[in-house]
């Protein structure tokens, strides 16, 4: 059923490169805490993110789409104790990797999985949030195409020279619900589309967000 808030708003962004890390999908949750530091940021419960692909995969294509249930602080992430298991000691590719430490600094776990440079940390801890959706759809390397319709009024910069950043589309909300829901139920449909890097995968842009 396509159900949403009214004060629902629609984030769409490129996923440059999708590795598992970022949207992170393990045991059937999906979670964004690290890159696009500006939608974690200006999220909140209730939104939608769209994650689609780059031109090389098919830009026409979807990676993920999530409603957030929760938005989290990194302390929230780390010590709640439900999400141990993206911690990197229980999931190889885990994005739980920010705590704060005894002096009240938040600091990176040893030896994370992706983001072990100072670049990628300074954009993570840009904005101290974690969204989290149980309700989502991850598609990765078997990306369905989105109708012709859709793909200029929600895809980030589509058939453009351009594509890195965000855009809010919001008042297609509705109609991109509607797709989805009609034709997917959530769940996850495909394996990250280009396999696992510990490299850090941020590249900037004019708008000082990143594409990853």
């Amino acid at each position: 059923m396509s159900t949403k808030s009214d004060s629902s708003e629609l984030h769409s962004y490129v996923v440059s490169v999708d590795t598992g890390f970022a949207p992170n999908v393990t045991n059937g949750v999906c979670t964004l805490a690290t890159c696009k530091q500006v939608i974690r940021e200006e999220a909140k419960e209730g939104d939608w993110v769209l994650g689609t692909n780059p031109k090389e995969a098919g830009e026409e294509r979807i990676t993920y789409f999530m409603e957030v249930g929760e938005k989290l602080t990194y302390d929230q992430y780390y010590n709640c104790g439900r999400f141990d298991f993206k911690k990197p000691e229980n999931d190889p590719i885990g994005d739980n990797i920010y705590y704060r430490n005894k002096k009240g600094d938040l600091v990176q776990v040893e030896n994370p999985p992706a983001h072990d440079n100072d670049e990628c940390r300074e954009k993570d801890l840009k904005s101290n949030s974690v969204l989290v959706a149980d309700r989502f759809w991850y598609f990765g390397d078997q990306g369905p195409e989105l109708p012709a319709n859709l793909r200029e009024k929600v895809i980030k910069g589509y058939k453009s020279s351009s594509r890195p950043g965000r855009k809010k589309p919001t008042k297609y909300l509705d109609d991109l619900l509607q797709w989805i829901t009609d034709e997917y139920d959530p769940g996850i449909y495909g394996e990250p589309r280009n396999g696992f890097t510990s490299s850090c995968t941020c590249e900037s842009d004019t708008s000082n967000d990143e594409i990853c």
